[in-house]
């Protein structure tokens, strides 16, 4: 996976590889709704992406954020969030979906 920050937002890019990972990923959560959940499969579908880059979670509520959109950020080093965006169409899919269909998602800032 791979990402690239464009005006104010930061775009997700998925290859046919990772596609196939996340493919698998939302089929667990399929399969085995009571002990794998959507979430869990966002966070793993990232896990490479977040070790690799300056990229990780951030809870909505250090940015005084109200929403509970799936949400990553960049931090400084005294650990301030510098930078965050999120994906806001949570409600209605996941950003994994959008991978899929069209090999990248957008989060907005």
């Amino acid at each position: 996976m791979q990402y690239t920050i464009e005006g104010s937002c930061l775009v997700l890019h998925a290859d046919e590889r990772d596609k196939e990972e996340i493919r698998e990923l939302l089929d667990k959560v399929l399969d085995r709704p009571d002990i794998y959940s959507l979430v869990s499969a966002e966070c793993e579908a990232l896990e490479g992406l977040m070790v690799s880059s300056d990229l990780e979670w951030i809870d909505a509520s250090e940015t005084g954020d109200l929403t509970d959109a799936p949400m990553i950020g960049i931090r400084g080093e005294s650990g301030q969030v510098e930078a965050r965006w999120a994906y806001m169409e949570y409600q209605v899919k996941s950003f994994l979906e959008d991978l899929l269909e069209k090999g990248k998602a957008v989060l907005v800032s």
